[in-house]
């Protein structure tokens, strides 16, 4: 089904008579973006997780397989570490500045099976793909016991590029195979090399 021009309608229906009027969009510079997600929309907030390894309890190291996720919504908040000290007889604290906290992270989205899309729109026969191999690829990612390297134009902005994820949650969508909602937990975290 076509959509209808709003001002097509307006004019040909003598809607105008109503009081109803036409509105114009004023141009605007689009910014030049060259990735699109499964839906054919622009991709503002991506989260990538490169493939890794790490060593297990018993020395064995152990591969995973990196993610993208075109479809995520971030919100970020920062803590300071502060002393406050309670003096006797005196209201209120005395406050010690000792360093800038970690930053908290919560990313929320969808995850959608990457062979889902054919050219920017669904295959007929793949609309109800589960997609089994993204979710298992984010549990492994989730397992990981140490901090990971993620790549993300948004939480670029904030100078995270390592974080460790605290805990997350998949669930399944009523009426859809194809994509699960998620959301997880991170903290950043700035590698240090102890000698």
């Amino acid at each position: 089904m076509a959509l209808l021009d709003l001002n097509y309608l307006i004019d040909t229906n003598g809607f105008s008579n109503f009081g109803i009027k036409k509105f114009d969009k004023p141009d605007v510079e689009l910014e030049k973006i060259n990735k699109y997600s499964y839906l054919g929309t622009p991709v503002f907030s991506n989260l990538e997780i490169p493939a890794g390894q790490y060593k297990n309890l018993n020395g064995e190291t152990i591969q995973f397989d990196g993610i993208r996720l075109d479809t995520v919504l971030f919100d970020v908040s920062i803590t300071k570490n502060i002393i406050k000290t309670a003096i006797n007889g005196v209201d209120g604290t005395i406050k010690q500045f000792i360093s800038m906290g970690d930053y908290e992270i919560n990313a929320q989205g969808l995850i959608i099976g990457e062979t889902s899309a054919d050219n920017g729109g669904f295959s007929v026969n793949e609309t109800n793909r589960v997609p089994e191999s993204e979710i298992r690829k984010f549990n492994e990612i989730i397992r990981v016991p140490q901090e990971i390297e993620i790549i993300s134009e948004f939480l670029d902005f904030f100078d995270i590029s390592t974080i460790v994820i605290e805990g997350a949650n998949v669930g399944q969508r009523e009426g859809f195979r194809d994509s699960y909602y998620f959301s997880f937990g991170m903290i950043s975290d700035t590698p240090v090399e102890l000698r």
